[in-house]
Formats: C-alpha cells, structure tokens, sequence
C-alpha cells in the first residue's frame, strides 16, 4: 500500500521547495491528491507522510510552509499535463502550383521541424524536375523524344509513377490516360484562341493516344513508346504522388503529424493534437467564394478534388471543360466536381481524373477495385446540381467545418500552364 501513497519529487517540485527554502530529501514522498485535500486544513493537522523530513523546515513560519505546498503540487500539476505543441505551416510554389506544408509538433523541436519542412519541399522540387509536362528539359519530356519502339531507361521515380497511371488506366478503361498530351495541346490552344481544333488534328492527335501504346520493362526499369510523336501528361497523378512523397520525407524525419497541399491533392499524416483528424474543405459546384459549410475528417490518408469550376471555354455557345475524355478526345460539357479519399496521394489523383470523366455509376464501380477509397461527384444537369456519394463517404464528413486546415480545392487553375506546342 505505500508504494500507491507516495510520488517521486520532480526537478519542477524539488525547484519549487527550493525557492521556499525547504529541504526536500530524496527519501521523502508526498502523494498529491492528500497535499491537496490538506490544503485547507491547520498547518498543525497535516498527515505525516506530507510533513518535510528536515527539522531545519521547522523554523519556517507556517504561512510559508503553506505557500511552499501550494507552490510544489503547482509545479506538479504542470508537470503531469501535456506537451506543448506547436504547428508550423510553410507555402511555396512548385508543380504549377501552391504547395502549403503544415508540421505539428514539441515547441523545442520547431528548428529540426523547419529542416524537415525545407527537405519536403526539395523532394517535391526534385519530382517537378522529373515528372513535368512543361518543362522541356524535364525527363518526362526527355522519354516523349526518344525513338519509337526503343526501350528507354528511366529513374525510379517516373518508373513508380508510369506503373501507377497505367494500372489506372486499365482499370478505368481508358478514362485516365498518361497518353493524354498531344489532345490536351490541341485543346489548350482552342481556349487560348476560341477555335475548336478541326477535325483533321483531333484525328492525327486520337492516334497517338492510348495507354496500350506504353510498354513497362521492371527489370531493365524502361519506357517504350510506340508510336511517333506521342506526348505524356502526368498532371492527374504527378502532384498526388509528390505529395505523398513529401509527407513521407516528414514521417522519415520523426514528424507524422503533417498535411501536405499541394493544389487539391491533400495528403494527411497522423491526426494534430487534440483532434481526430486534419480537415479539408470541399468545393461546392455554384459557391465558390463563399465561406466553407462542408470539409472531410481524414487521417493517413489522401484527398483529391477534380473540378472545372474555372478552367473552360465557350466556342460557339457551347461549353468546353479543361477536362478530357481521352477515348473520345473531346472536352467534358457539363459543369462537375469530384472529391475522392483514398490511402495513397497518387491513387487518389488519378481517380478523381477518372471519376470526372466516368460519372457517377461507372465510377463508383471502379472504386470497388481499390478498397478503403470513397468518392463523392457533384454534376449540373439541366440547369441543377445533382450530388452522388459512396456509402462510406459521410464517415468523413463533418458540417460546418469551419477554418480548414486544407482549403476547398481550386485545382482547375492550376492547369494554365503553357506548355510547348
């Protein structure tokens, strides 16, 4: 029963003593809760076991004998409460985009925190270098110029992603496409212009175009394309992966608890403290601008929001997405979002691409593929807006989620980026 009555002094209660001049040996244990319930009472009816053990703690006057035990189960108050916690958040601009990186963690581990932070970023900066479509010195660019039929080595990285677009692909049926380029070119320059591409170029660029075209060697870890002029487009998959990857370096570094933005692919780590979860707003079809009503709750996972709120062109009175469906070659018509939560920032990316070209029942049939994913898509048809969800998708809502730690995505902007005819 003694070793339940009595507590082991702290530096904080042995410091609080010592500034009331009371000796505190080693061997002396108070228990807490009893200094507290004594507090009240007479200096002279306090229970031995809370009595300091140095008669030299005679000769102190009993208000600062008071004052002394009030100070030390302070002290020790302060000592059985949390760690105080501090978010650190940083924004720049990488893939096109704005990147926002936000760190939770111990006050006194901000600077290896800040370190941390910089290392994502220049992992993210290192994918950009790899995976762009715009950058004609990028090595996506680089493997779109090589000789037809000829196998090409690549590094790991565009290899990693190259795999994950084309399983998606398959999947989806040609929905998502890799192979994409030469149509998103044709129709860059139709917003740029006004003009619909005729249809002698939609036709040249349909034929280079085609996921079956792409041929993957993970022994000899090479790219083979086969046909002339093709072009590859990793925008519904590239800033999925490097946020992932981002937060991945963070996790490395001993901080889990972190979210990465990059434009719409959110990537979530372990919750901040004190909550269940990092919340991320959703864009809602018809409210842009106004303030956030709706947001997701997610842990260890990843959000993807695909939307042509902003990106389109009217030709001819009518209405053209950025948005491309690569079996046909032509445009989406009808104004959409969809927000998919899913393990993986790549995974999540590439199926909200999918998602936006599939709709609703074909879509969701394709998240069946890939358990824990959940997706909601919000269309406007005849002049309404008509919102589809998965059955587990409400597990993450929360209403009313105010002050998101991600904001609702715009990440249709952040396609209006030239990239070489």
């Amino acid at each position: 029963m003694a070793s339940r009555l009595w507590a082991r002094p702290t530096p904080q209660t042995k410091s609080a003593a010592k500034a009331a001049r009371i000796d505190i040996p080693v061997r002396s244990r108070w228990r807490l809760r009893h200094c507290f319930m004594i507090s009240k009472t007479p200096m002279d009816s306090y229970p031995m076991h809370c009595t300091p053990a140095y008669s030299r703690a005679e000769t102190v006057s009993k208000t600062s004998r008071f004052l002394a035990l009030v100070a030390v189960a302070t002290s020790l108050l302060g000592g059985c409460g949390s760690v105080r916690m501090h978010r650190l958040t940083r924004t720049e601009r990488h893939m096109g985009t704005r990147v926002s990186i936000s760190v939770e963690m111990p006050t006194e581990s901000t600077q290896a925190a800040a370190a941390a932070v910089q290392e994502a970023f220049a992992r993210i900066r290192e994918l950009d270098g790899k995976l762009s479509d715009y950058d004609p010195t990028s090595e996506l660019n680089t493997l779109t110029k090589a000789p037809s039929g000829e196998p090409y080595p690549v590094s790991t990285d565009l290899f990693a992603v190259m795999e994950k677009a084309l399983d998606v692909a398959r999947a989806s049926g040609g929905s998502f496409d890799p192979t994409v380029g030469p149509l998103v070119k044709l129709w860059r320059r139709a917003r740029r212009t006004g003009r619909r591409p005729d249809e002698r170029s939609l036709s040249d660029a349909r034929r280079r175009v085609g996921f079956d075209k792409v041929t993957l060697d993970p022994a000899s870890r090479t790219v083979t394309l086969a046909v002339a002029g093709m072009a590859l487009d990793l925008g519904g998959i590239a800033k999925g992966f490097a946020a992932q990857e981002a937060l991945d370096v963070l996790r490395r570094r001993g901080f889990p608890n972190a979210l990465v933005d990059a434009g719409g692919d959110v990537v979530a780590g372990d919750a901040p403290s004190g909550r269940t979860g990092w919340r991320v707003g959703l864009a809602e079809p018809g409210r842009e601008g106004l303030p956030v009503d709706e947001g997701v709750e997610v842990v260890r996972r990843a959000v993807a929001t695909s939307g042509d709120a902003f990106q389109f062109v009217v030709i001819e009175g009518k209405r053209y997405s950025h948005i491309l469906d690569p079996r046909t070659g032509e445009p989406l018509t009808h104004p959409m979002s969809v927000t998919v939560i899913a393990h993986d920032g790549a995974l999540a990316d590439a199926l909200a691409s999918a998602l936006a070209v599939l709709g609703a029942e074909d879509g969701f049939a394709l998240l069946a593929r890939y358990p824990g994913t959940q997706a909601r898509i919000v269309v406007q048809e005849d002049g309404s807006w008509r919102r589809s969800e998965t059955p587990g998708f409400h597990v993450f809502l929360k209403r009313k989620a105010s002050s998101p730690d991600a904001p609702p995505a715009r990440r249709d902007e952040d396609r209006t980026r030239s990239v070489p005819e």
